[in-house]
């Protein structure tokens, strides 16, 4: 759906001169590449025809594609006060939403739109892909199967409908819908990998082998996706980038807790919490009863959503989280238990941290770290003398570490020995059960980690800080 070619709704007869042309003006400078010169034109037919919907609507999907959401979205609210039912506002308003992230929001317009123009295959696809960005399978199949009724051609439509069908588990439908969906538009990246994923899955290696790296070809400079195909090719890389980090997190904040832990009936932040706790009572002299507690400083190192939070709260005196995903953090949040909590690259954030802790617990994060060394040297700088580091890894069998096609790493016991021991003192180290998939249980190991002496530099929170964590 283009502005340029389907919003023909003409302004008040009064203004409709000065609208018109300002209108064709704005259009002749998209053509011409000249975003700026377009924005101020939109601007110069809005004010000559202020009830007029049009220019409302080309400039919002003009900031969208420049990543302006924000008054992307104030401008389709404003084209929608004009024409409530105008369904290229819905249409950029639901992509908007999208891209914000704000998914339910999104399938409303979308909807709309869809109801407006139901013999638009542009507005049934996009009613499709915000169905499945809210996990609507069924739905979304059938808005996409009803968009491809109207263009067979249609490749958003045909990517929505092979998506669905994969995260369905419906691989041989999904395969051939795949296959043609790169086939009318090869340059979707989501596809591309998706497919390759499907295929390795079934055991189609050498065809799987082939779009990973079609895809690196096509995006060189795309680091997250040169995760996920070196993942997909059997290949070890030293960690996942950031970006790779923080899209898997944003996309699963709203349903993290539910999925993990009553789905996959996951474990790790039980497992560190329980292995904190026995190291901090086996240090206790034998005549402090185990209700008298002096609470310590602690750090939730890839805090998530918080799961740890409620285990460790009556025990910190203060404690403090750090993550990648905004969308995990606004969780934690709501959960009213931390003192502070930061979004930053992990060891980034560990290497300019000013405050000092007593304990760092990390469940389930050092899974997108390979070397881990890295990471044990960054931690090290925070921790107090006697501090403890309380994490879980996935296990893997004989030395080093490993990326596996689901983009995380895998562990050895003797690369966690040998990571750790320039800092820190083996504690414990144990094999535990972390969760389960597809029915499966997926082993890892359990480690505490007490830092060694003169492991580096220390020092101490500000006490005028009564006993909440500044920021960092």
């Amino acid at each position: 759906m283009t502005p340029t070619t389907e919003l023909t709704a003409e302004p008040p007869a009064a203004a409709r001169e000065g609208a018109t042309i300002a209108l064709s003006r704005a259009r002749t400078c998209l053509r011409l590449d000249q975003p700026a010169a377009a924005a101020a034109a939109f601007g110069e037919a809005i004010a000559a025809a202020p009830d007029w919907a049009v220019p409302y609507v080309e400039l919002a999907a003009l900031l969208r594609r420049a990543g302006q959401l924000d008054q992307a979205l104030t401008v389709c609210a404003a084209a929608l006060a004009r024409d409530a039912d105008n369904p290229e506002a819905l249409d950029c308003c639901a992509r908007v939403l999208l891209a914000q992230r704000r998914d339910a929001d999104a399938v409303i317009a979308a909807s709309r739109a869809a109801e407006l123009h139901p013999e638009a295959a542009t507005a049934q696809a996009l009613f499709a892909r915000t169905l499945l960005r809210t996990d609507a399978l069924a739905s979304a199949l059938t808005a996409a199967r009803q968009a491809l009724i109207l263009d067979p051609s249609h490749t958003d439509a045909a990517a929505v409908l092979f998506l669905a069908l994969a995260r369905g588990h419906q691989t041989n439908a999904a395969i051939r819908w795949g296959h043609r969906a790169i086939t009318l538009e090869r340059a979707q990246k989501p596809v591309i990998l998706e497919l390759a994923t499907q295929l390795q899955q079934r055991g189609d290696s050498a065809a799987a082998a082939l779009l990973f790296e079609e895809a690196r070809r096509r995006f060189p400079e795309d680091a997250v996706l040169a995760h996920q195909a070196a993942a997909g090719l059997g290949e070890t890389t030293p960690r996942a980038p950031a970006g790779y980090v923080e899209a898997v997190f944003d996309r699963a904040a709203e349903q993290f807790d539910s999925h993990l832990v009553g789905t996959l009936s996951y474990r790790a932040h039980d497992l560190v919490v329980d292995a904190l706790l026995r190291a901090r009572r086996a240090r206790r002299p034998r005549s402090q009863t185990t209700t008298t507690h002096q609470g310590i400083d602690i750090l939730d190192a890839g805090c998530g959503t918080g799961l740890c939070a409620p285990r460790v709260r009556p025990r910190a005196r203060t404690l403090v989280g750090v993550d990648l995903s905004a969308g995990m953090l606004a969780r934690a949040a709501r959960r009213g238990l931390y003192d502070a909590l930061h979004q930053a690259e992990l060891i980034t954030f560990l290497q300019h941290c000013d405050d000092r802790f007593d304990a760092v617990i990390s469940a389930d994060v050092l899974c997108y770290f390979g070397d881990l060394e890295p990471l044990f040297a960054a931690a090290a700088r925070v921790l107090r003398p006697a501090g403890i580091m309380s994490v879980t890894v996935e296990a893997q069998a004989g030395t080093g570490y490993g990326l596996t096609p689901s983009g995380r790493y895998t562990h050895s016991l003797d690369h966690l020995r040998h990571a750790s021991t320039a800092w820190f003192r083996t504690q414990v180290l144990h094999e535990a059960i972390l969760r389960t998939e597809s029915t499966r249980p997926v082993r890892g190991f359990v480690g505490v980690f007490e830092i060694r002496a003169a492991a580096g530099p220390h020092r101490s929170c500000d006490p005028g800080l009564t006993g909440r964590s500044k920021a960092c």
